[in-house]
């Protein structure tokens, strides 16, 4: 589908941080094809009129384990240790796939409607969340969960690696997938060193 937005006012954001006034944007299969001056010979199959309203790159959200969207507001007045490991981590043994899918279907829901285009994640039932990231439209980096709790670390290690493959350049390559060790408290320093040569083995971050 080819699109055409008329009218707006665009922050470009390049190096010269330019702004242009009343401009347009054409938009071909999602891709852009031209900003600012729109060829006549452009031939839309929707046109929208951005008068008054400003558009600018989407928002990149950096650090967000989306489907914990379930747990906003739960137990947040306390300190962060006891907060992950007297309310979280229980409250997380007992999440499904289907408790992941619907988190990441809100999450990404609520990303969209505020400007965000790509997001990175690390969490449990990755498979559930890159399922959501193909059928939105987003970009996402995405990770299988590393840590070393509960002598898990081998198993988290074979599923990360498994949702790489599986993964990497899905989606029309909105996805990558890429190794993304939880922290330095919950992942010991031989792990980190794994989970660096399977990421250097595949090229990816």
């Amino acid at each position: 589908m080819k699109i055409l937005i008329k009218n707006a006012l665009i922050l470009t954001v390049n190096q010269q941080n330019e702004v242009l006034g009343n401009a347009d944007i054409a938009i071909d299969n999602g891709c852009l094809q031209a900003i600012g001056k729109v060829s006549d010979n452009f031939e839309a199959d929707k046109v929208l009129d951005a008068t008054k309203q400003i558009a600018l790159p989407g928002l990149v959200n950096a650090h967000t384990h989306i489907p914990m969207a379930l747990f906003r507001n739960y137990a947040d007045d306390l300190p962060f240790w006891p907060w992950l490991l007297e309310k979280i981590k229980p409250a997380e043994d007992h999440l499904s796939a289907e408790h992941v899918c619907w988190g990441a279907k809100l999450g990404v829901l609520e990303l969209i409607q505020s400007g965000v285009t790509c997001f990175s994640d690390m969490y449990f039932y990755m498979d559930e969340v890159a399922n959501v990231v193909k059928e939105s439209g987003i970009r996402a980096c995405l990770s299988g969960v590393l840590l070393e709790v509960d002598d898990l670390g081998p198993t988290f290690m074979k599923e990360a690696i498994d949702f790489h493959d599986s993964w990497h350049g899905k989606a029309d390559g909105r996805i990558n997938a890429f190794f993304g060790p939880h922290s330095m408290y919950l992942c010991g320093p031989e792990y980190l060193r794994e989970t660096t040569a399977e990421a250097r083995k595949r090229k990816t971050g």
